[in-house]
């Protein structure tokens, strides 16, 4: 049962960069049980938002909010004593009340599953600890470390074209995997094989475990750091290639994948935003044709196209 009064606190202060660590130290000092960084503009249009670092960096916003759990202690003291110390930059501390609670299970009430497609065909993409849609598809995925957990507009795309256009039999590959979403909805749409490559390890470790999770067969997923993949699969050896990464690493691999992809096989590319379209278009116009119009979302992009022969 919760407590009805509110004995956990959150003590917080927005930032420059370089002062993260002093102020992240000082709370930890003064007996925060934890400190985790948040976004200060709180998703305001314009300002800077993160969508998915690089392996193995913390990404710090150029201003960051420094966020301090306290429970039960006295706060005026150490709002006195943050003053004190920090009097000379002017900054000011905000302080959040919180309700005892079951933290491991709190963030489901606020959560709220994914759907793509339209009945009988809906996908539905949510965490294990809720029920599905009746005669959906159920994709369960609990929010974690690796990036994708179906809300990102870049991956929701993905996702639609999935629900829309189900790889039935085919060899799929996954490429920049994350939490592995877009492997196991390939497969519960009836893939018969997905790669999922990825050059973080925590990433393919993900895949592997939210595979467990729904129940996938270990002969259905093979899970690669690029460096490693087998050469039988590196020539015209899958139907479907996906890839929800960033622009930059979506040109240089052009060439690999149409390496990767059989005569007419499609690409599914995502990451890019809309001002991005035509730079992407001209990478891999040698390969392949777009004979489908671009699909939009918050002005992300995901494009879909053929290889030649």
């Amino acid at each position: 049962m919760q407590n009805p009064d509110p004995n956990w606190t959150n003590l917080s202060v927005s930032c420059h960069k370089p002062l993260v660590d002093e102020i992240s130290d000082w709370f930890f000092e003064q007996g925060a049980l934890s400190v985790s960084l948040g976004d200060p503009y709180d998703n305001t249009p314009d300002e800077q938002a993160i969508f998915e670092p690089d392996p193995e960096q913390t990404p710090i916003w150029q201003t960051t909010r420094v966020i301090a759990l306290f429970d039960a202690v006295n706060l005026s003291h150490i709002q006195a004593l943050f003053h004190e110390a920090f009097q000379h930059l002017h900054l000011s501390l905000t302080e959040e009340k919180l309700a005892d609670q079951i933290w491991e299970t709190a963030w489901l009430e606020h959560y709220q599953p994914v759907i793509f497609g339209k009945a009988p065909h809906q996908l539905w993409v949510g965490p294990e600890q809720m029920i599905p849609i009746e005669n959906s598809t159920a994709v369960f995925l609990n929010p974690g470390l690796a990036f994708g957990t179906g809300t990102h507009p870049t991956t929701a795309l993905c996702l639609s074209w999935l629900a829309n256009h189900p790889p039935k039999d085919l060899t799929v590959i996954d490429y920049g995997s994350g939490s592995g979403i877009l492997a196991i909805t390939a497969l519960k749409l009836g893939a018969k094989h997905v790669i999922a490559v990825d050059h973080c390890e925590q990433a393919l470790s993900s895949t592997l475990e939210n595979a467990r999770r729904n129940h996938i067969s270990n002969n259905k997923l093979s899970v690669y750091a690029p460096e490693k993949i087998p050469e039988s699969l590196k020539t015209a050896s899958c139907d479907v290639l996906l890839a929800n990464i960033l622009i930059d690493p979506l040109i240089q691999l052009a060439p690999t994948f149409a390496s990767y992809l059989k005569p007419h096989g499609m690409i599914i590319l995502s990451g890019l935003l809309t001002s991005q379209l035509d730079l992407l278009k001209a990478a891999y116009a040698p390969w392949f044709s777009f004979e489908m119009a671009p699909e939009i979302k918050d002005d992300w992009v995901c494009i879909t196209a053929k290889k030649c022969l």
